[in-house]
């Protein structure tokens, strides 16, 4: 980027792995969005839509090769 900033590039569409973490539990599943246009859908193990809990939502896009992220 200008200035030698560095910085990651992610693709928005398509599908991949997803770990939710709501109400304490974390949930396995997969993301897709078909198109930019298109909200973003997660499932969980079984196909199941997983929801989200009623207001804000954060949403942390890591690199699938990023060994440095755990939680406890």
């Amino acid at each position: 980027s200008e200035g030698g900033a560095m910085g990651l590039t992610f693709g928005l569409t398509g599908a991949g792995k997803v770990l939710i973490f709501r109400d304490g539990q974390m949930i396995s599943g997969q993301w897709s969005r078909p198109g930019l246009t298109a909200p973003t859908s997660y499932l969980d193990a079984a196909g199941k839509p997983i929801t989200l809990n009623r207001g804000q939502t954060w949403v942390q896009l890591v690199p699938t090769d990023f060994a440095g992220v755990a939680w406890k």
